[in-house]
């Protein structure tokens, strides 16, 4: 879970496979399948749902096509995640979207072939939202339901999204969430571009994701000043078997390698660094951003500027 790279499950009965991905995507799976989603980012644990997460991936789509969403994921009882449903633009608009589409699928008011018929309407922008769906059922000609008809179901609809109010609120705390965390990635990318050589920083942005992703966004990457690094040791710092790094000025910082530098990537890449200006990277949570960085504790070394 919370990794770069995940599998997940989806259900060829579920809400994603017959309504998310018709209109958003043009594709239905006739079968049960397993979704392979990459560059994972922002993982966000549910604020109603307590198995449930949030998570912007990549994955393969029609003809093989590389596309993007905004996914909703659950534990399930298997090894992988299933899928909740899936986004692509703003997040409460595409809430109340979705709500619309399973409330008219479920009253067996429109099928998965007239979402798919519809995708190329939403593809170019004119099938985003509630409103513009209900008014392309209105102008083309859809079998199972009529003008006098959608128009009793779309106030059936207004009620029930009414009673779902809070369950919106709590998801636009996501949202903000989730643009705080874009925000502060984006402001520790500019800060590592000034301090680190141009060859390291895409290992930087890939720390900061990794850290996201395996705390619940509770943790950020903080990088320490500029040294000059003139030793490595394998020492027992506090009862544990640590990397020691000690640099000109005379200051030493330590990593824990059984827990994190278990086949010893880190230690080796800082031995190459003798010699040289480098910065090191420390992980601290939100709530104490110098926890571990000011007892001298260290994740990660890059070569300086």
């Amino acid at each position: 879970m919370f990794n770069k790279n995940i599998s997940v499950y989806l259900d060829s009965r579920g809400h994603a496979n017959l309504d998310s991905f018709p209109l958003r995507y043009g594709i239905h799976y006739p079968y049960s399948k397993t979704l392979d989603l990459y560059d994972c980012t922002n993982w966000i644990k549910d604020q109603k749902f307590s198995d449930r997460y949030h998570v912007d991936a990549k994955f393969n789509g029609k003809d093989n096509k590389e596309e993007y969403g905004h996914f909703v994921l659950a534990e399930s009882q298997f090894d992988d995640m299933k899928i909740v449903t899936v986004w692509k633009h703003d997040m409460e608009v595409e809430y109340k979207l979705s709500n619309w589409l399973r409330f008219l699928r479920e009253g067996n008011n429109i099928s998965v072939q007239d979402l798919l018929e519809f995708h190329p309407y939403y593809a170019n922008g004119t099938a985003t939202s509630f409103e513009e769906i209900y008014k392309l059922l209105l102008d083309r000609d859809v079998k199972k339901i009529t003008n006098k008809k959608l128009e009793i179901i779309a106030k059936d609809f207004q009620k029930e999204l009414e009673s779902k109010q809070k369950e919106l609120s709590e998801l636009l705390k996501i949202k903000s969430e989730m643009s705080k965390i874009n925000n502060q990635l984006t402001n520790d990318l500019e800060k590592a571009n000034k301090k680190i050589k141009e060859f390291e920083r895409s290992q930087f942005r890939e720390e900061n994701n990794r850290a996201q992703s395996q705390n619940d966004g509770e943790v950020i990457v903080t990088l320490g000043e500029r040294l000059v690094l003139i030793a490595v040791n394998d020492v027992v710092h506090r009862g544990s078997d640590c990397t020691e790094l000690i640099f000109s000025n005379g200051e030493k910082q330590w990593m824990k390698k059984r827990t994190f530098d278990k086949f010893g990537l880190v230690t080796q890449k800082a031995k190459s660094l003798i010699n040289e200006s480098v910065i090191t990277s420390s992980w601290n949570p939100k709530s104490n951003p110098t926890l571990w960085k000011k007892q001298g504790y260290f994740r990660n070394i890059y070569k300086a500027n």
